[in-house]
């Protein structure tokens, strides 16, 4: 006996349905193939943290504290003053000579203070060749006109500089230059009879002026307030020797004006 069959039209119509189903489902497959063999395209996306850009922009970078370079040479001007302290050897003998002549002349003159030098004005044009030597040319001069001092000379120095604290050096040299003095003494006593008019010669002044070379040690200390600006302090000695003349009335006079110097100046660099 014959085994029973299917109708005759349902089965095209099955296999259609598992043929089409197949068919969709190679055809998805080969639509996804052809897609991912067709021109590549790359999208990346990179994000960072908010946290970490705020540190990133907060941290300086190394050399964000570093001093702005100095270029050599460097030229400054300063401006300062000083006491200069000095026994002026010779020079108030030299007035007593004199005063003590007329006296035994027989006109007695009084006798005036002592000469001492007052302040004294600085001015210091340096060139500084490197950050450890300087050059300066110096010209200084009493502010007292009866007893008057001029400098005008050179130093050669060298400087060093804090390591842990670079506004601040220290400097030492030597140098030379002239110096020219002048000291007056007023007086107005009479030098003379009084002649039958009334009249008589008088003594007004006496002057004592000469000068010569001198040599100089200096030391100092520099605190700097900036690229343009520092204040200085120096203690300076001079050393001149002894100038002298022959007078008709005094005899012999000598002079010597050596002395130390203490100052403060402020300096502009450029």
């Amino acid at each position: 006996m014959a085994a029973p069959r299917a109708p005759a039209d349902r089965i095209p119509s099955g296999a259609l349905i598992v043929a089409l189903a197949l068919g969709l489902g190679s055809a998805s497959i080969a639509r996804a193939a052809t897609e991912g063999l067709g021109t590549p395209v790359l999208a990346v996306r990179v994000t960072q943290p908010a946290a970490a850009e705020s540190s990133s922009a907060a941290t300086p970078l190394p050399f964000a504290g570093n001093e702005l370079p100095i270029s050599y040479p460097r030229v400054s001007f300063a401006f300062g003053l000083a006491m200069y302290s000095s026994a002026l050897t010779g020079v108030n003998e030299a007035f007593s000579k004199f005063e003590e002549a007329y006296s035994a002349a027989g006109y007695p003159q009084p006798h005036a203070a002592d000469a001492s030098l007052g302040p004294m004005y600085l001015f210091t044009l340096t060139v500084s060749l490197n950050p450890t030597v300087d050059v300066a040319c110096q010209i200084n001069r009493s502010a007292d006109q009866n007893n008057e001092l001029r400098l005008l000379g050179g130093i050669v120095s060298g400087r060093y500089t804090m390591p842990d604290a670079k506004q601040l050096s220290f400097s030492a040299g030597l140098g030379g230059g002239g110096y020219g003095f002048s000291f007056t003494r007023h007086y107005g006593g009479a030098v003379s009879p009084v002649d039958p008019s009334g009249g008589y010669y008088a003594l007004d002044s006496i002057d004592l002026k000469g000068g010569g070379a001198y040599w100089t040690a200096q030391g100092g200390v520099m605190l700097n307030l900036g690229r343009h600006a520092a204040l200085s302090g120096i203690v300076q000695y001079v050393g001149a020797g002894d100038v002298s003349t022959d007078t008709a009335r005094a005899g012999n006079v000598k002079v010597n004006v050596s002395g130390t110097m203490f100052g403060a100046s402020f300096a502009g660099f450029y």
